[in-house]
């Protein structure tokens, strides 16, 4: 299994807290994010593999975050949106965002973990 660095941003903090674990127990390098201006900081800072951006967080939204992620020079990490979130709009909004998948909450793990490649 290969190792990534991922940032995970969710403002709920006990879904944070699990994903986090589940994600280091399968030898993933995590960063997390309580906000969406946290999300993006952390993001340029770690130039994550992938990221899990919750949508509906405080300060930036998670399409912000990944709008602001795909107009920056470079290839973008791989960003994958974790919503509650789940209409046709919905989706179509993240894939113009710039997310390369939109994951329904509750996630599966094995769908996580197959939406990470890993």
């Amino acid at each position: 299994m290969v190792s990534l660095t991922i940032v995970v941003a969710d403002d709920d903090e006990q879904l944070l807290s699990t994903l986090a674990q589940l994600l280091r127990l399968c030898g993933h390098v995590v960063h997390t994010a309580r906000d969406g201006n946290e999300a993006l900081a952390a993001c340029r800072a770690m130039r994550p593999d992938t990221a899990l951006l919750d949508i509906d967080m405080p300060g930036l939204n998670g399409w912000e975050v990944a709008q602001a992620l795909s107009a920056e020079a470079g290839p973008p990490c791989r960003l994958v949106a974790l919503s509650g979130r789940s209409s046709a709009e919905d989706r179509t909004r993240s894939k113009a965002a710039g997310f390369h998948a939109h994951c329904v909450k509750p996630a599966e793990p094995a769908e996580l973990l197959r939406l990470l490649g890993a």
